[in-house]
């Protein structure tokens, strides 16, 4: 996408995920405070941009291409972790966490998600230290990640 200004400011501002593609609008306001609205779709995914006088700009709305699920930060940690994963596609997705004895912990993420990239904040303050283990399920994707509860 290529877009060409003269004055002002724009904003790349997502409104309304709907599948993969994303509904957003470009709003310009010109140096007379006149305030022009467009609405646009795009693949899924968004991004903002600030636009100087007289530039044109190029930008990518980019979308993960695979399933992934990155290993937790901190690891170990206590009592907080972040869990990140991506989806390149709208798919049912559910992240648990297990036990080493393969019990169900949690389950943080449960429901139909658009693409795009995605981050869990876990909290474990009433587990106590050992080894867990959690997983990303998404579409036909398992993928499954150990952590290390460290108190």
């Amino acid at each position: 996408m290529e877009i060409t200004f003269e004055d002002s400011f724009v904003t790349y501002i997502p409104k309304q995920i709907n599948g993969t593609e994303i509904f957003y609008y470009i709003s310009a306001t010109s140096n007379n405070g006149k305030t022009i609205t467009k609405p646009m779709t795009a693949p899924a995914g968004y991004f903002k941009f600030v636009v100087e006088n007289n530039v044109t700009i190029a930008g990518n709305v980019s979308q993960p291409e695979e399933f992934n699920i990155s290993q937790n930060y901190p690891n170990p940690f206590n009592p907080n972790t972040t869990i990140k994963y991506q989806i390149p596609e709208l798919s049912f997705v559910t992240v648990k966490v297990y036990d080493v004895l393969g019990n169900e912990i949690a389950t943080p993420v449960n429901e139909e998600k658009p693409a795009g990239s995605y981050q869990i904040e876990f909290d474990a303050t009433v587990l106590s230290s050992g080894i867990y283990f959690y997983r990303l399920q998404a579409g036909n994707f398992i993928e499954t990640k150990k952590m290390i509860l460290l108190r």
